[in-house]
């Protein structure tokens, strides 16, 4: 089935800034690169505040708490650690696609580029001059890089560049934090960074079971406000973890003028097999074969992020 055109043109308007945004942060690594820095400071972390729906669940944006809106791509590099650097290496490729497009175009035969584009479209591929900075080589990280599916979340970022840093890493918050100046309710994941980039990397012996988010509706009926309610009309709160094998989510009752949830009135859960269901598209947390698991994970859930630290 073909999607209406009005998604296929958002498709390509996401898609389109996307490429803008990246393209954009390239300049700027590149740039980073020809700089002189303090060692302490000559580190990078990249990533993005939201995923995005585009369709999925018959969703748009990121209101929601499927993977599709709460996961973020993560890139860290620290010089040493994650990449020996040589003094011809550079780290940051740039690479213009558009001119990479015209290029592709122009072997082909395919499409007459307008005056003007020839001489553009046969510029070296990977280069930094079309950004005035000095010439970008290809990277020479490893081929597949370092990856590690340990679960990490946004607030385990602050903490982590300040470890990163040799600086304090900041104190957890305690349940009141109002008069406290400095805390983190999340863990640096420098542990996690140093398992993966050792000579035999193995797994890491405690870390996070699990990360959490939420998200608020109006009703359990869907209104004309129910992806971006505001405060005084919100009901209920979704309350969503996320361990390696599952999702689970409670929608519970929510004051509003207290902040505070209601677990003894759930309307609804969502339970997604991510082992078999990774794009959460079949909830079973009704079905009976999964009662006992929904019930472990409730528990878990309503224990929240202070009961998932990683042990200090």
């Amino acid at each position: 089935m073909q999607p209406p055109p009005t998604q296929i043109a958002r498709w390509a308007g996401c898609w389109q800034s996307w490429t803008n945004r990246d393209w954009l942060q390239t300049l700027l690594l590149c740039w980073w690169e020809t700089m002189t820095f303090p060692p302490v400071l000559n580190f990078a972390v990249a990533c993005a505040l939201i995923g995005w729906s585009l369709g999925e669940h018959q969703e748009w944006a990121k209101y929601s708490n499927f993977e599709v809106a709460t996961r973020v791509p993560l890139i860290v590099y620290i010089p040493g650690v994650t990449h020996q650097p040589s003094a011809a290496d550079s780290i940051f490729t740039y690479i213009d696609v558009l001119e990479l497009h015209k290029q592709k175009m122009l072997e082909d035969n395919s499409v007459n580029l307008p005056s003007g584009t020839g001489e553009n479209a046969t510029s070296e591929k990977n280069s930094c001059n079309i950004a005035g900075l000095s010439a970008c080589y290809r990277q020479t990280l490893p081929d597949n890089g370092y990856e590690t599916n340990a679960l990490v979340e946004l607030v385990d970022i602050f903490p982590t560049l300040a470890e990163i840093a040799n600086l304090k890493v900041p104190s957890t918050c305690p349940m009141n934090s109002s008069k406290v100046e400095l805390c983190t309710e999340g863990s640096s994941f420098v542990p996690v960074i140093m398992n993966i980039t050792g000579d035999s990397p193995r797994t890491l012996a405690s870390w996070k079971p699990a990360v959490f988010s939420q998200y608020p509706r109006p009703s359990v009926i869907p209104q004309m406000h129910s992806d971006l309610p505001p405060l005084k009309a919100i009901r209920y709160m979704g309350y969503s973890m996320r361990t390696q094998q599952y999702r689970y989510t409670e929608w519970v009752a929510f004051n509003a003028e207290t902040f505070t949830p209601n677990f003894d009135s759930v309307a609804a859960r969502e339970l997604y097999l991510h082992d078999t269901d990774y794009l959460e598209d079949h909830n079973v947390a009704g079905k009976m074969e999964y009662n006992h698991l929904v019930e472990q994970l409730s528990q878990q859930l309503r224990k929240g992020w202070r009961n998932a630290l990683p042990p200090v």
